[in-house]
């Protein structure tokens, strides 16, 4: 019985079998890749927008980012930091 077992584990067909098998999840792992890479072309890309700002400014935008944290003790981001601005140049 073993013997049986052992060169129906080897035979060709098992093997060939095996092959596809293998090719078919390497496929399915492209096909996710793939579909991932799209999906964060076409929707994370847009969500996302880089400006550019000299080194002076960016200095000032993270202290100022400082100076609120030491007001109220909340971290925020530069997206944060610039809507408060607007807001604040809005009011005025």
């Amino acid at each position: 019985m073993n013997n049986f077992y052992i060169s129906f584990l080897l035979s060709p067909v098992t093997l060939w079998i095996f092959t596809i098998y293998i090719i078919y999840v390497i496929y399915y792992i492209y096909i996710v890749i793939s579909i991932s890479y799209i999906f964060h072309i076409l929707y994370l890309s847009n969500l996302i927008t880089s400006i550019r700002v000299s080194e002076e400014t960016k200095r000032e935008l993270i202290k100022i980012g400082g100076e609120l944290i030491a007001k109220d003790g909340i971290e925020r981001s530069m997206e944060d930091i610039l809507k408060m601005l607007i807001k604040l140049y809005r009011k005025k």
